[in-house]
Order: C-alpha cells, then structure tokens, then sequence
C-alpha cells in the first residue's frame, strides 16, 4: 500500500484496523460513547473534521468509531524519512504541504488534491484536523483554511460532480493523558459545500472564510468550547465540580453537561457578572484546597463513609489484594513499556498517543511469546488457554482495584478531617455544596 493506491481496500490495514479499534474502545478506554452516528451518511462523499487536542488519539477516536477506511491528512514533515513515509501511507495517512516547507513544495498539493479525489470516489471518507496542530484546553482555536481548500479544489477539479459534505466532530477526554479514561465522540450535522461552490468560482477567498466561519460554529456545537482568557482555568474547573458525576452517563453526557454550561456562563457574564466573578473566585478556591488537602470532589460527595462502611471496604480490597498482585505482575510489561519512553516527551498531549501505540505493539508481539510457553509447559493445556484469555482482564481488574483503592484512601482521608474539624475540608464541602446549586440554577435559566 502506497500514495498511489492508498483509495484501495487493503486487507492488511482491515486487520490491523480490527485489532486497533478493539485495543481502544475496549482495552485502552474504560468507555467510549459515541451520539450522532446517524449524521454519517456512508454514500455520501464526506470529510470528517475533528476538535484537536489530543495528538494521534483525536485521530484513531474518528477512526475507531466510523466504518471504512478513511485517509487521514497531516503535515508534511513527518514524512521526510521514507521508512516512515512507507508506514504513513500503509495507516491511510497523507501529506499537506504547507509555506513553512518551503513555497516550492505547495506544487506538490496538486498531487494530494488529486489523490483525495480517488479516495473521495470510493466514497472512504477524508480526515482533516482543521486546527492543524493540537493543543491540551477545551477551546477551538482558529481553524487554518487548507480543510476549505481540499473541499473546493476536490469539487473543482472533478467538475462539481461530488457534491462534498463535512462533518464537524466533537471529541472530548475525561482525562488526556490517562489510562482506562472516558472518550466522548459526538458526530454533527453536516456541512454541503455545495451552496458556497459558485461564491468559490467568483470570490475564492470570500468563499473559504465563509466555510470556515460555518465549520467552527459547527464544532462548537459539538464540543466543549471555553472561550474565557484568564478564566478558563476557573471555568474549566467548575464543570469539573459540577459534571465529573456524569462522566459515564450516555443519555445527556458530560461533554454536553459541559458544553451547555460553560455557553450558560457565557451568557451569565454578560447579565450578572458579579455573580459570574464569584463563580470564578470560588472555583479557584475550591481546586486550591482540593490539591493542598489531597481529596477531589468525588470523595467530597460521598455522603455514606461512616466507620463501618471504610471497615467494609478496607476489607473488601484486602481480601482481593490477591487478584490485583496477579493482574499487575501478568500485565506489567504493557504498563512499563507503555511509560519508559514518556520521560523523554515535554508534550503532555502526546503521552497517551505513546502510550497507546506502545501498549498495543506489545500486545501484538508480547502476547504470543506468552502463549506459546502457556500452552507448552501448563498441563492441562486448557488451564493454559485460560490464563492466556485471562491476562487482559486480570490487568483491567487490577486496574479497577487500584482506582477503588484511592477512592477509599481519600474516604479516609474525609473521614479523618470532618472528625478533626479541619476547617479547609469543611470549606471545601461548602464551595462545592454552592456550586452545585448555582449550576442547576443557570442551567434552569438557560434553558428556560
């Protein structure tokens, strides 16, 4: 598979691509929920146009959870070595060439329009990270116009005939860089250029802002955007206080939940801004004391951290110790390998694109090393064909063992302040009690 025939089915990537979606909607993600799968329209020529935020996990979330197999674009540089060429475009990938390469070099974004044509044809969908490079806050950045210039040029050069649609992605991370975390996909309505195809013949550069301006509404509307200068720390952590209980929740998700609240805040900005300060202030406050004391919201909503009940669960965890000690022992190769390399990376974006590709090759190539001495030496042979099928879910529960961990570790904690009367906890339960009412107060008026 090469940039010639990259539009072609390949049965290699349908294999890898199998074994990729399951390692990250199954193994990698604790969850990954997905709403507006019924915008997709398959027979249609479409480009999908995810938020970026994440690196390489913006990407595989659109791949992991469409049909196909979609041709990502992505910068040209990452293509100057030709084993990594070679790779790029076996994984579907393409180059954009842009100034900052060299002006000789957009020439040879003639070739890639073309290409996109193919791919278009066969009706494989396009990728396009329309923000260009990724950047860790909830915010849509300015988009770069080379998404509208691929969608015109592609509608150009095959004479008007594809009538192309983009369709604006929303993606959004209960944590960017965690293992076992939640992902959040939400596909939008799309975008048909072909209303803005005759102001491109006339007025091109009109034409591409004009797409541009509809493709950032669009994402905005299905993604988390706070819009706050020097308050976007406040406001992203007060949905953080408000909506971290709803994080699972499919019907009404946190990306939702968020996305309502920080436009309702918007909104309270204008009409009260003494209370819109206050929010600010207090959600400050609030991340201040959580980190200096060492407990988060969640344990601070959990009303049920009696004595007995810690009793309960320090023995529930002691007595299945056991299973996390296997679970971690049987998976430590993909929890290590999967970290050594992040030492090296100051891009925090990029720790969990590392981790996941690190995991995943040594799935591929640790796991059948382990089979083999399993099914040889373990008699009988089933017994090992048992604790083979069990690596991965011991590993998962050695995970969820460790998270209830400490969750019951800061329910001590809890436990120990309220009886102490520690004044900085009780503050704490006091910001949090206000902010949650003032949360369902705004989200009342907002949708009243």
């Amino acid at each position: 598979m090469g940039k010639r025939n990259i539009e072609r089915f390949s049965a290699g990537y349908a294999l890898l691509k199998m074994v990729a979606r399951f390692w990250h909607n199954h193994l990698f993600y604790r969850k990954v929920i997905v709403k507006g799968r019924e915008n997709i329209d398959y027979s249609r020529h479409n480009i999908f146009a995810p938020n970026h935020q994440n690196a390489l996990m913006d990407a595989m979330a659109v791949i992991c959870t469409t049909r196909g197999q979609m041709v990502f674009l992505a910068r040209s540089d990452i293509f100057r070595k030709r084993v990594i060429a070679s790779l790029l475009y076996f994984l579907k990938i393409l180059p954009v060439y842009r100034i900052k390469d060299g002006y000789d070099t957009l020439r040879l974004n003639d070739e890639i329009f073309r290409k996109t044509i193919d791919v278009i044809e066969n009706k494989n969908g396009i990728g396009i990270l329309p923000e260009g490079n990724h950047h860790g806050e909830r915010r849509l950045r300015t988009l770069k116009k080379g998404i509208c210039r691929i969608a015109f040029s592609a509608e150009e050069i095959s004479g008007g005939t594809l009538d192309m649609q983009i369709v604006p992605v929303g993606l959004d991370y209960s944590d960017y860089s965690g293992f076992r975390e939640v992902l959040t996909v939400i596909y939008g309505e799309p975008i048909s250029i072909s209303g803005l195809t005759e102001l491109y013949r006339r007025n091109p550069a009109k034409a591409l802002n004009e797409l541009r301006d509809k493709i950032a509404d669009a994402l905005k509307g299905v993604m988390v955007h706070i819009d706050a200068g020097d308050d976007y720390e406040a406001i992203n952590e007060f949905t953080k206080i408000v909506n971290a209980p709803y994080q699972e929740e499919i019907e009404y998700t946190r990306l939702e939940r968020d996305r309502d609240l920080v436009n309702n805040l918007n909104n309270l900005k204008e009409s009260d801004s003494p209370l819109y300060r206050k929010i600010c202030d207090m959600s400050e406050e609030a991340a201040k004391i959580a980190g200096d004391i060492g407990v988060d919201y969640e344990v601070v909503r959990n009303k049920a951290s009696g004595v007995m009940s810690l009793i309960a669960r320090s023995a529930a965890l002691f007595i299945t110790s056991p299973l996390f000690l296997v679970g971690a022992i049987l998976n430590y190769p993909f929890y290590r390998l999967s970290e050594l390399p992040l030492k090296k990376i100051a891009d925090r974006q990029f720790h969990s694109s590392v981790q996941y590709v690190v995991s995943l090759f040594t799935a591929i190539v640790v796991t059948p090393l382990l089979a083999i001495p399993l099914l040889i030496l373990v008699e009988p042979w089933w017994l090992g064909l048992i604790i083979f099928v069990s690596v991965p879910l011991t590993g998962i529960a050695a995970w969820n063992w460790k998270r209830v961990f400490m969750f019951t570790r800061g329910l001590v904690r809890r436990y120990r302040y309220i009886r102490q009367k520690e004044s900085r906890y009780a503050r704490l339960e006091e910001i949090v009690g206000i902010l949650d009412r003032v949360a369902e107060s705004i989200r009342k008026e907002g949708r009243g």
